[in-house]
């Protein structure tokens, strides 16, 4: 069984379902996720709630005489109440077995029972005990509960309730109701459980050593603690699976039938597909690293993987090297056989690449010392449990060369002669379906293709090369070798069409990762700041490949560093999309890159014009920060690697769904809001859109980009507020403008009593008489210039100045939120609001401090928001707008609307007249007076005609709205 802990904490599992498969063509199904109904809690942590009630139940029925700390005390207790049911006639009532209690009990044996069998834990000889005793516990309780049933119903008619009885009377009664009910949800279970077993339980004989309740059937020993890890594992890495193997089954089909398609939205449907199954993946990516951390929380003692290869692949050897140990030595250390084993299962992992490997026996002397223990058995153990390792796990090219045989040769004698002594125990290395165990790959209907997934394949190859790599510190970096060893025979030579690889421990694969992709990007983390630029980039979005496998190069400074187990799951997750999609993995790649690019040429793009949102300040240096963050995804050092491989090294499906992410949310999204919202160009052009189609000048489709970007903002309140308006257009985009709300209305109400449709209309068409007294009027309530419009848009900005309260504009700004509905998931990694009973991130603090897993997440409930946010997003192609380059197409459009207008010389005029005393930029005072003139010229003349026939300066603005975005394509905007 092995070792019980110290100490144990309460941990809270999530509901686990079925996820929705993406493509209904191909109908790829997802693995089953072990959970039903709409219960959160996972197996373990349900199990152990309802033992525990259980227990207590029990507990409740028994005097305090009886003892119930040990699984030996369930079955004294419940032969103890069927003794006293036994003995109870008419004067005593027998004990009041009720439904709660036995519906507890069911629960708990089913749970055990399907958890036991799941993570392999039938054929522990303690497993079977408290199995057994649970279930003899129920054959005697529902004696007890028939003989309870058949002495109460009688005395309840005979003596009805008085309503004058005592309150205790009333209590007992009311705990007894429950007992008294003859149909429940207990008995329900009862009967659907073991109609198929109907022979009566027989108590299992007592074993050697004592289990307690508390400690070992309800929160499991050692034993059980790593394989509920393992088998979350298991569950996780199944899942990346599945989400590979669908989107392999989407390519599939997407190449098939689009030829006739055009090559860009072929490559638009690809970058979906492929930023949907990396954020999926990355997500699993968390949950994993989550379930590490919170393993070391619960049980520090398990504080690396190889302590928990150790524990369930050796219990043999530390059960008898603790059988050698005193007591007194052992209490003091009682972890001590465990780090030692696991140390030495690490150095099997670390291959002969380590120099440390070799010297096993100097570890075990030391060992016994410590223990005061003869170094034969030690010596013995560690030779063996190192030679294990290393032929089990080690990768190929490690144990075949030629060089090690001298080595490797000692170890296959070894391992050899203890299996003819003891047998074969390879299927030990399963470790859950982590080991060498084959997975189907076809979708179901279709060929099955097996692959085999051995993640202690991919533990040592990472475990090795922290010991064979250069150190960063070192100025050397990796250069490409088409003949080096670790690539030799040359039928090891990985190509995704004519040499697939078979499974991830397959020595293609290996070639794979050790001749391209590590090299790579060992060379690029050796680049000045480029590790800093990964932090940055990486530190907050949902893609965890990238910090995850940044840990695994940080560990090149400290060579006896122990690879974590969530780090290899990270390389293991890139190496599954690999193997999975074989012969589109280059395909993909293109589309990525290609992706990319173009968003960076449209950058660079924007940097060259000369526009006025290049000359706020600030946005230049903005911009050209955004175009040096291209270099984050080519290689370094890499110019003697060939392009394919380099291609496939910083474009595979996992990295490249990374770098699209961080393309797609830190820099459009993020920096685009920042833009947009720079000079109030969206507002406006939105706010222009939506009067123009009231009025009925422009329909829907007439100008495309417009009615896309109207759709994706349809909600969002920085710009509409409580919804989009149907009247008052001037006091609406006044106040959508930063305007105070006071200042907006009193804006409105000049405009509207003042319309400049009238003056114009006076100005133009009246005799000179009543221009003559017009201008008298006007000059006797305000102080005018020559020229009536300058002086009306100067009344504006003074009233814009003056009746400003508050920082509205501030309060009301667009946010990367408002853009994508999946940014907050993607960016953040907050699924408050958006999945039920979820919060930021995974937080680990709370677990550290108090040893419960108070945060742990419903991960199924989150994957399946993200996957709904990003299909809506991909449904308004809110993505793949460029939303910087956006930014400067809308502020020049609004620029040369003013030009159309003829409002140039009024804006001049202003700038340097009534605002040159403003402490503004030009560009501010430039916004300020075209943010007026909308107001008063469009707005203004929609809300005071209502005729759209009669607004002859708003169709002027439609004419020119038309013609300007007419000449903006689709692919100028849209980056894929």
């Amino acid at each position: 069984m092995g070792r019980s802990n110290k100490k144990k904490h309460k941990q809270k599992g999530r509901r686990r379902r079925d996820a929705e498969s993406g493509s209904e063509k191909r109908k790829v199904k997802p693995p089953s996720s072990g959970g039903e109904g709409d219960e959160r809690q996972a197996v373990y942590g349900r199990y152990k709630e309802a033992t525990r009630s259980f227990r207590d139940g029990l507990a409740s029925l028994l005097p305090e005489s009886v003892p119930l700390t040990s699984v030996a005390d369930l079955g004294n207790a419940v032969e103890y109440l069927h003794l006293e049911s036994s003995k109870s006639g008419d004067k005593v009532a027998p004990p009041a077995v009720g439904i709660g209690l036995l519906s507890s009990l069911n629960i708990s044996i089913k749970l055990r029972e399907e958890f036991s069998a799941s993570i392999g834990g039938d054929s522990d000889e303690g497993h079977k005990y408290m199995n057994g005793m649970l279930r003899y516990c129920r054959d005697v309780l529902r004696k007890c509960r028939k003989m309870y049933l058949t002495s109460a119903l009688p005395r309840t008619k005979s003596k009805p309730s008085n309503v004058d009885t005592d309150r205790g009377n009333l209590d007992v009664l009311g705990q007894r109701f429950g007992a008294l009910s003859m149909h429940g949800e207990g008995e329900e279970e009862e009967s659907e459980e073991d109609g198929h077993d109907c022979a009566p339980a027989v108590r299992p004989s007592d074993p050697e050593r004592e289990y307690s309740i508390e400690k070992d059937l309800i929160e499991g020993d050692d034993s059980m603690h790593a394989r509920l890890y393992l088998f979350q594992m298991k569950a996780y890495m199944d899942l990346i699976d599945y989400h590979f193997r669908n989107l392999q089954a989407k390519m599939e089909f997407l190449i098939k039938n689009t030829s006739d398609i055009i090559e860009s939205d072929v490559n638009s449907v690809i970058v979906g597909y492929v930023m949907n199954c990396s954020a999926c993946v990355n997500l699993a990516l968390e949950e994993m690293q989550y379930f590490e951390e919170a393993l070391t929380a619960e049980s520090p003692h398990l504080k690396t993987f190889y302590h928990v290869v150790a524990i369930l692949v050796f219990p043999a050897m530390i059960n008898q090297l603790e059988d050698s140990i005193s007591p007194n030595i052992l209490s003091s250390n009682p972890h001590m056989v465990l780090d030692f084993l696991a140390k030495e299962v690490e150095y099997g992992f670390r291959t002969l690449a380590c120099p440390g490997f070799a010297k096993s026996d100097h570890r075990a002397i030391t060992f016994a010392k410590r223990a005061k223990i003869p170094d034969l058995l030690p010596i013995a153990f560690s030779r063996l449990a190192i030679s294990l390792t290393l032929l089990e796990v080690g990768p190929d090219c490690v144990i075949e060369h030629e060089d090690a045989q001298e080595v490797v040769g000692p170890c296959r004698r070894m391992v050899d002669m203890h299996r003819q002594e003891h047998g074969d125990e390879s299927e030990m290395w399963e470790v859950l379906g982590l080991g060498r165990k084959r997975i189907s790959k076809g979708a179901e209907g279709e060929r099955k293709i097996e692959y085999v997934r051995d993640v202690l394949h991919t533990q040592s190859l990472l475990q090795c090369q922290v010991h064979y790599l250069p150190a960063p510190s070192d100025e050397r970096y990796m250069k490409f070798n088409p003949d080096q060893w670790i690539c030799t025979p040359q039928h090891c030579r990985w190509d995704e069409n004519f040499n697939k690889a078979e499974g991830i421990d397959d020595p293609r694969m290996d070639d794979f990762f050790l001749r391209t992709f590590l090299p790579l990007f060992f060379n690029k983390c050796h680049a000045p700041k480029c590790q800093e630029m990964f932090n940055a980039f990486f530190q907050d979005l949902l893609p965890r490949f990238f910090p995850l496998f940044q840990n695994f190069l940080s560990y090149f400074k400290r060579r006896n560093t122990t690879v974590p187990f969530s780090t290899t799951l990270s390389v293991h997750a890139m190496l599954t999309g690999i193997l999975h999609l074989q012969g589109y993995i280059k395909r993909i790649a293109l589309a990525a890159r290609s992706a990319s690019e173009k968003y960076y040429e449209q950058i660079q793009w924007v940097i060259d014009q000369h526009g006025s949102l290049n000359n706020v300040e600030g946005v230049q240096g903005l911009l050209k920060s955004m175009k040096s963050q291209e270099n984050a995804f080519r290689p370094v050092f890499g110019s003697d690697f060939p392009e394919d491989m380099q291609l496939l090294a910083f474009w595979n499906p996992m990295v490249a769904g990374c770098f699209l992410s961080n393309v797609l949310y830190l820099n459009n999204i993020w920096y685009g809001a920042r833009l947009l919202d720079r000079k109030n160009q969206l507002i406006s052009m939105l706010h222009l859109f939506h009067a123009l189609k009231a009025r009925k000048i422009l329909q829907d489709d007439d100008i495309p980009l417009l009615s896309q970007m109207d759709s994706i903002f349809a909600e969002c309140k920085a710009i509409w507020g409580d919804g989009k308006p149907s009247n008052d257009f001037c006091k609406n985009f006044f106040v959508a403008s930063g305007v105070a709300l006071h200042a907006s209305k009193t804006m409105a109400v000049f405009i509207k009593d003042i319309p400049v449709k009238v003056i114009r209309d006076t100005n133009e068409n009246a005799s000179e008489e009543k221009r003559a007294k017009l201008e008298d009027f006007l000059r006797r309530q305000f102080t005018m210039e020559k020229d009536i419009f300058v002086s009306r848009l100067e009344v504006l900005l003074a009233m814009r100045g003056a009746l400003v309260r508050g920082r509205r504009h501030e309060l009301r700004q667009l946010k990367p939120e408002d853009i994508s509905v999946s940014y907050q998931c993607m960016a953040k990694r907050d699924f408050s609001g958006i999945a039920e009973s979820c919060c930021p991130g995974n937080s680990v603090s709370s677990l550290e401090s108090s040893g419960v897993a108070t945060t742990l997440m419903n991960h199924f409930r989150r994957q399946e928001a993200l996957q709904k946010k990003i299909l809506e997003d991909s449904v308004r192609r809110s993505l793949s707008v460029n939303y910087v380059k956006l930014s400067w197409v809308l502020d020049d459009a609004l620029n040369q609307l003013a030009c159309h207008m003829g409002w140039s010389e009024l804006i001049n005029k202003s700038c340097r007249g009534f605002m040159a005393q403003w402490k503004r930029t030009e560009g501010d005072k430039h916004f300020y007076a075209i943010n007026s003139l909308l107001g008063d010229w469009i707005f203004g003349e929609l809300d005071y005609e209502k005729d759209g026939a009669k607004c002859t300066e708003s169709k002027r603005c439609a004419e020119f709205l038309n013609t300007y975005f007419g000449a903006v394509h689709k692919e100028d905007i849209h980056f894929y």
